[in-house]
């Protein structure tokens, strides 16, 4: 027979005031016989919440109008304390009701007056399927949960604010701080203040938790009472109620401390493998020797190899052909005696280079002793082995075309001359430079005179003979050592071949090059017995070249020497003049071409002698400049020209600017700002009132560092003036990016005006592009009137020269008045 079914039980709340009504309803529940009903009364709202606090029902049926209720804030009442169905008793006609009290919890609504016992039956029945879903959800739940607690360390539910409402599990208390998991019920994971996400912050995970997102093994962190540190992996889901409303989550929680650390520790050894500087590479022992397992980024950056090529493999290969170098002897040595070892090997790389490594290896054994595998680590030294072979060759040979240097040439020198002591022939010696090499570097950048000068030296050393030596001492100074000539004027022979080939055109890149050079020469024994004195006699020769117009040679010559004393004496004299203040300033005015005004005047520097004589500065100014001396005597120029400006603008509306030139040494001078403001600071004057001159070369011949040093004058509040326009070898394209306030016209273009129409086609060009710049132009040698005439018609504004007035003492420059225009100004 089978088994007779348990009647169901159902739990009724009846909520009703009407006593009357109350006991009818309660009559009818009771003639129901397929379950076991149990009802209870409730007359008021609070009656009913008490009796709901204390106990759980399977079916409320409630009247809305209460004594201490009415309406549908008896039933949200209601909804509040119970997710089981409710039924409203109504009497009222409302055709609203039914909607809104659907929508605040209701199941149904029934009528008072048609309420029957058929109708209630129904309801009962309703009741008791929704109480055995409810059972069967909780028996659900309750194995959940033990499933939950077996595959993790403890269960957790939250609410919908995410507060903690459950946490159990054999987990729970030992990953409580303090070992109470009750103390975080009520709080959501944030709040509690030892907990904290194991990466980032808690934004990303409340977004997740607000988007009612289910999420795995999202891990946290919780400091310990003791200090240390332990963490979880927690995973959960959304809960829902029976309308699909969110009512918060559930899920479970593993302390995954130990692999955490274990993990870490892994990693650690991981990076220290993988982002090591040193190559590692194990190897695996088998019959034929050793098969390579594992190498690391640093391996494959170092050799070449891709990982994937070398697995496998021998590491044997790296060797190429060179396997009988002493590293590797002794690299198989220590294979084979299962020790450590440290060798030097030179190795080859998967393109054919040769690298250097200094390897150490060491076996590794398993639990029973055998040696399995060998670790080798390599410090790639390559750079040292070529840094010590660099350094040795960087003592006796010029880096940039590889011939000897200064050192190794003093040392070929000497033992030329001690041959040539023994044999009785002549031995040459030759200082040779090449021309003006400085205007390409100037124009072209250094990095173009640097391959001119190796190309250079290409050339020379084509020309030589095999027993020759030449060597490079600086720029473009080269050094020939011509050993065995019959005769003194071989010399001249070689120097002739060595002048044709460094004047044959040179294509570098998109440029032609068409040198010059200029070469002294010394001959043993006549003009010296050992290697200082002719090195020192062909160069003082290779400077008479020079001062012959370069693009020559020149055998030394004893008066030479004299030359040298007497540049050496002009240097001393003028270091002397500076210290007792021999030099002046005279200067000559700068004119408005339309009202013959003078607005300016240029400084030019004189050196009268305490012996009535006057040195030109045609020939101290090049003595300066070599020596050095044109920096502490620019700075002196600056400081007397500021004060000379102060005194002609005192009183003065309209501006008297006072132009300075500045030579290119000067203009290389780290102090050159701090010099103007001292000048200017010093003698109390508006620092507008000073133009610098500066010649186009001396920008370019660093033209990032020249413009950002004309911009740091600019920036002092001076004028900037581009002197001798035109004679450069700048590009156009640069000058706009030069804060420059003046354009001066050459004199050499002023000269032809106004017959010459290539320097009128020039000088117009000039005067154009100062107008399209907003700079000024000044026309320098302006010596007719006719040449003024016509630079004032093409729109120059501004001229200097003996026209105006010759270059004189500050005393006798007048700047309140006009210039005089000479009456014997020529007309042409």
């Amino acid at each position: 027979m089978d088994p007779v079914p348990a009647r169901p039980s159902v739990r009724i709340l009846l909520v009703e005031d009407d006593a009357d009504f109350a006991e009818i309803v309660r009559r009818q529940l009771g003639a129901v016989a397929w379950a076991d009903l149990s009802v209870e009364w409730a007359k008021t709202l609070g009656e009913a919440l008490a009796l709901l606090a204390g106990s759980s029902v399977d079916l409320v049926i409630t009247d809305l109008g209460l004594p201490d209720s009415a309406g549908l804030a008896t039933l949200e009442r209601l909804a509040g304390a119970t997710d089981r169905l409710i039924i409203v008793l109504t009497g009222m006609p409302d055709p609203r009701l039914p909607e809104e009290a659907l929508a605040r919890g209701a199941y149904d609504l029934v009528s008072k007056d048609r309420l029957d016992r058929a109708g209630l039956e129904r309801l009962v029945r309703l009741a008791a399927m929704q109480a055995n879903t409810f059972r069967a959800l909780r028996d659900s739940e309750a194995r959940f949960r033990s499933l939950t607690e077996l595959t993790s360390d403890w269960y957790w539910e939250q609410d919908a604010q995410f507060r903690f409402t459950v946490l159990s599990g054999p987990g729970a208390a030992a990953m409580s701080r303090g070992g109470d998991p009750g103390v975080y019920l009520g709080k959501a994971r944030w709040e509690i203040p030892d907990l904290e996400p194991a990466a980032g912050d808690w934004s990303a995970h409340r977004a997740q938790l607000e988007r009612h997102e289910p999420f795995r093994d999202a891990q946290f962190r919780r400091r310990m009472a003791d200090g240390s540190v332990r963490y979880m992996s927690v995973s959960g889901g959304p809960l829902h109620d029976r309308q699909g409303r969110f009512i918060g989550y559930r899920g479970g929680a593993q302390d995954i401390t130990d692999r955490k650390r274990a993990e870490a520790a892994l990693h650690l050894r991981n990076r220290a493998l993988e982002s090591s500087v040193n190559s590692v590479m194990i190897t695996e022992q088998t019959r034929a020797g050793h098969a390579i397992v594992y190498v690391n980024p640093a391996f494959e950056r170092v050799t070449g190899y891709a990982a994937a090529e070398v697995m496998g493999r021998d590491p044997r290969f790296l060797h190429g052909e060179d396997r009988d170098q002493p590293g590797v002897h002794e690299l198989r040595a220590a294979v084979r005696e299962e020790r450590e070892a440290t060798v030097l090997l030179r190795n080859y790389r998967k393109d054919g280079t040769v690298f250097w490594n200094e390897l150490r290896v060491a076996p590794v054994r398993d639990d029973a002793g055998r040696v399995t595998h060998m670790v080798g680590v390599t410090t790639d030294v390559t750079d040292r082995i070529r840094y010590q072979e660099q350094i040795e060759r960087q003592a006796s040979y010029d880096s940039l075309t590889g011939l000897p240097n200064r050192n190794l040439l003093n040392d070929r020198a000497a033992q030329a001359v001690l041959q040539a002591s023994r044999s009785g022939r002549a031995l040459g010696v030759m200082f040779i430079d090449v021309d003006h090499l400085k205007r390409i570097n100037d124009s072209l950048g250094h990095e173009m005179g640097d391959k001119v000068i190796a190309a250079v030296a290409r050339r020379i050393a084509d020309t030589l003979r095999a027993g020759d030596t030449v060597a490079r001492l600086s720029g473009g100074e080269f050094v020939a050592l011509l050993a065995d000539l019959q005769r003194d004027d071989d010399a001249s022979v070689v120097a002739s071949k060595l002048m044709n080939a460094i004047g044959a055109p040179l294509r570098i890149e998109a440029h032609e090059f068409v040198l010059t050079a200029s070469a002294g020469i010394a001959v043993h024994p006549k003009d010296g017995a050992d290697a200082a004195t002719l090195l020192r006699n062909a160069d003082t020769a290779l400077y008479r070249a020079k001062e012959s117009g370069r693009a020559c040679f020149r055998f030394f010559a004893p008066e030479m020497n004299e030359r040298v004393v007497r540049f050496l004496a002009l240097e001393r004299d003028l270091r002397r003049a500076l210290e007792e203040r021999e030099l002046t300033l005279h200067y000559q005015p700068i004119v408005r071409l339309g009202s013959g005004e003078a607005v300016g005047a240029e400084a030019l520097l004189r050196w009268p002698r305490a012996d009535g004589s006057v040195t030109g500065p045609a020939q101290f100014i090049p003595v300066a400049e070599e020596s050095g001396l044109i920096v502490p005597i620019g700075r002196w120029v600056l400081a007397q020209a500021a004060h000379q400006a102060a005194e002609w603008n005192r009183g003065r509306r309209a501006p008297f600017v006072v132009s300075i030139n500045l030579s290119t040494r000067q203009f290389r001078d780290p102090g050159l700002r701090e010099a103007v403001q001292a000048a200017t600071g010093g003698a109390g004057v508006d620092p507008s009132l000073l133009r610098l001159e500066i010649t186009e070369s001396a920008v370019m011949h660093n033209l990032e560092e020249g413009t950002r040093l004309l911009h740091e004058l600019k920036d002092l509040g001076v004028k900037l003036s581009v002197d001798d326009f035109g004679t450069g070898y700048s590009s156009l394209g640069y000058l706009k990016s030069f804060p420059i306030d003046t354009l001066k016209i050459d004199r050499s273009f002023v000269r032809g005006l106004p017959g010459d129409r290539d320097s009128l086609a020039i000088c117009r060009a000039v005067i154009a592009l100062g107008r399209g710049m907003g700079a000024e132009v000044v026309a320098e040698g302006v010596e007719t009137r006719a040449q003024a005439r016509m630079l004032a018609a093409e729109g120059c504004e501004l001229a200097q020269g003996y026209l105006f007035g010759k270059p004189a003492e500050p005393e006798r420059i007048r700047p309140s008045r006009t210039a005089r225009k000479p009456a014997r100004g020529k007309e042409t």
